[in-house]
């Protein structure tokens, strides 16, 4: 296994691969550049935005560069505590209130409250997967059938989710 994951391009010519990624620097670094490559969208689903990612300056500024790219870019983030999620993750709120015509977010409703992962999908094409913010491992995935298949289960909870007033001033 590489170090870290092949950076994910966009193009048809990028290598598809998948990578077991252990230690939350790996983690953290991954989750950088699964963000760095979306050109189009950024989809975040997380518990509460809890752990150092959401905080880390570098995946901030990965946002703040895809939310200023174009006016069709756009990040989602979906969460199932929103009062958790505003206070683990104030920066990111912050932004997503600065950057609002292209960061929205919702709260997650309770017909979906038993997930209990973290995933990030960059354009449905890159994704990176942890299971739980307790755990030092996740993968990276560069397979677009995969990022797909997350991507419709973060469409169908981002249709049920609902506004909160943690968001206030952040569109929906």
């Amino acid at each position: 296994m590489e170090d870290e994951p092949t950076k994910y391009s966009g193009d048809s010519t990028t290598v598809l691969d998948r990578h077991l990624l252990t230690g939350r620097e790996e983690i953290r670094k991954a989750a950088i550049e699964v963000a760095r490559a979306a050109q189009r969208e950024l989809a975040i689903f997380s518990m509460a935005l809890g752990g150092e990612l959401f905080t880390d300056q570098e995946f901030l500024e990965a946002i703040r560069q895809l939310a200023v790219s174009g006016p069709h870019a756009k990040i989602r983030i979906l969460v199932a505590s929103p009062v958790a999620a505003s206070k683990n993750a104030s920066q990111l709120l912050a932004l997503a209130r600065q950057l609002s015509s292209h960061m929205a977010m919702r709260a997650l409703t309770p017909q979906y409250s038993n997930r209990t992962v973290t995933f990030i999908i960059a354009d449905d094409r890159a994704l990176i997967y942890h299971p739980s913010r307790d755990r030092d491992d996740a993968v990276v995935e560069k397979v677009p059938g995969t990022a797909r298949h997350y991507l419709n289960q973060f469409e169908e909870m981002w249709e049920h989710g609902k506004q909160d007033s943690e968001f206030r001033n952040v569109p929906i």
